[in-house]
C-alpha cells in the first residue's frame, strides 16, 4: 500500500495559509490568527495520547440513560455477537466484543451489547432478560428505541458467521438470523442525519453492503462478496486497530475509521501473505452510497490510488471524518455543528480531488470560501 503521506488536508492548508494575500483577507474579516483558519486536526493537535483523549472525553460527553437514548450528546454502539457453533470460535468473538466494549467505553460511548457470550447483565441494557425474547428481537427493539431517541451517531458491530445463499447474505444469531435487506430495512427508520458506522466482520459480508449503504452511513465488511463464506481474521484486526497508533497514517495524532480499516486490511493479507496461503477474504469499504465497495490496495497512505472504470467518486473520504476518539474540537459540539464540519471537511476533500478542473484563481477563491467557514464553525461565529 505504501508508505504514509502528509494529511492532504493538513498539507493544502498549510500551503493556502502560505498564500499570503488570501489569508490576511479572510482573517482580517474575521479577526482570527492564521491558527483558527485550520480545524484542530492540523494546527491544534494536542500532544495528549489518543488514550488520555479518551478519558477526557468519557467525562465530558453526556451519559445516555440505559434504553432511553435521548441525548443528542450521546455515542451509541452496539456489538452484536453470533452464535459460534465451537467453544474455539466464542472464544474469539467473545474477545473481539470486549475489545469494541473497553474501546467505547473509553472513547465515551455508550455500548449496549447483544447476543451469545455477551453475558446476561449485558443483555439487561439492551431490554429486560427474558428466555423468550430472541437476540433478533432484542436488536430490532433497541434500534426503535434509538430511532424514537435523538443521538449523535450510531455504530454497529456484527462479530460471527455469515451465510449466504446465492440470492441474500445472513448474519447468523443464537436463534433468527437476520438478512442485509432486513437491517437495512431497521435502519431506514432511524434519521437521515444520524452519522452510521457498520462494521460486519463475519464471513459473507460483502454480501450486505449494497443492502446497508446510504447517506451518513459507513459500512465496513471482512469480504467482497457474499461468496467468500469462510471464517474471517479481519474482525480480529479491526477491533484493535481504531486504538492502535500504528493506523495513523497521516501522524495527526487521531485516528480515524479509514485508518483503522487500511491497518487491520494490511494486517489480514499478511496473515495470509505469511505462509504463503491463499487469501479467503478481501475487506471492503464503502461510504459514498454507490453500494459498491473500495478495497485497502486502491489506496497509497490515506489517499485513493485506484481508478473506477465508470468514473464515480472514490470511497473513503467520509471514513477519514469519522473517529472512535473524536478531534478535540469535537468534544463539546452539538450533532447539528458536527454534521456542518464534516460536510465542509468532505467538500473541501472534493474540491481538492478535483484541482486539475478548476481555474486556479477559481480553486484557490473557493478553497479559501470552504476554510473561512470551517474557520467559522469552529469558532462558533
Amino acid at each position: 500500500m505504501g508508505g504514509a503521506l502528509m494529511n492532504p488536508r493538513c498539507d493544502i492548508r498549510r500551503k493556502i495559509f502560505a498564500w499570503q494575500a488570501s489569508v490576511a483577507f479572510g482573517a482580517a474579516m474575521l479577526g482570527l490568527g492564521v491558527n483558527d483558519l485550520g480545524s484542530s486536526r492540523c494546527w491544534a493537535q494536542g500532544a495528549d495520547s489518543a488514550s488520555h483523549r479518551g478519558e477526557q472525553i468519557a467525562t465530558s460527553i453526556a451519559e445516555c440513560s440505559l434504553g432511553e437514548y435521548s441525548s443528542a450528546d450521546c455515542r451509541l454502539m452496539l456489538v452484536i455477537v453470533g452464535a459460534s457453533g465451537k467453544p474455539e470460535y466464542a472464544a474469539a468473538f467473545a474477545a473481539q466484543a470486549a475489545t469494541w466494549q473497553q474501546s467505547g467505553n473509553k472513547a465515551g460511548f455508550q455500548v449496549l451489547m447483544i447476543g451469545h457470550g455477551t453475558g446476561q447483565d449485558h443483555q439487561e441494557q439492551v431490554s429486560e432478560p427474558s428466555p423468550s425474547v430472541s437476540d433478533r428481537e432484542r436488536l430490532i427493539e433497541s434500534l426503535r428505541k434509538i430511532a424514537e431517541g435523538q443521538s449523535a451517531e450510531l455504530w454497529i458491530i456484527l462479530i460471527g458467521h455469515g451465510t449466504f445463499d446465492g440470492r441474500e447474505a445472513k448474519f447468523n444469531l443464537a436463534g433468527p438470523d437476520f438478512s442485509g435487506a432486513e437491517l437495512g430495512e431497521w435502519l431506514g427508520h432511524l434519521p437521515t442525519n444520524l452519522p452510521i458506522v457498520i462494521v460486519n466482520t463475519a464471513p459473507a459480508s460483502g454480501g450486505m453492503i449494497r443492502d446497508l449503504t446510504g447517506k451518513n452511513r459507513i459500512v465496513i465488511t471482512s469480504t467482497k462478496s457474499g461468496a467468500e463464506t469462510n471464517l474471517t481474521r479481519f474482525g480480529d484486526y479491526m477491533a484493535r486497530a481504531v486504538m492502535a497508533r500504528a493506523a495513523d497514517l497521516d501522524k495527526d495524532q487521531q485516528i480515524s475509521l479509514l485508518e483503522a480499516f487500511l491497518l487491520a486490511a494490511r494486517q489480514t493479507q499478511e496473515f495470509y501473505d505469511a505462509d504463503s496461503r491463499l487469501a479467503t477474504e478481501h475487506p471492503l469499504l464503502e461510504d459514498n452510497g454507490d453500494g459498491h465497495g473500495t478495497s485497502a490496495s486502491w489506496f497509497q497512505g490515506i489517499r485513493v490510488v485506484g481508478r473506477s472504470p465508470d468514473g464515480k467518486e472514490p470511497d473513503g473520504p467520509l471514513a477519514h471524518q469519522m473517529f472512535l476518539i473524536p478531534p478535540q474540537i469535537g468534544q463539546l459540539e452539538t450533532v447539528e455543528t458536527a454534521s456542518q464540519r464534516r460536510q465542509l471537511e468532505l467538500e473541501i476533500e472534493r474540491l481538492i480531488r478535483h484541482k486539475r478542473n478548476w481555474p486556479e484563481e477559481d480553486y484557490y477563491r473557493r478553497l479559501e470560501e470552504l476554510f473561512v467557514k470551517l474557520a467559522r464553525l469552529n469558532r462558533g461565529t
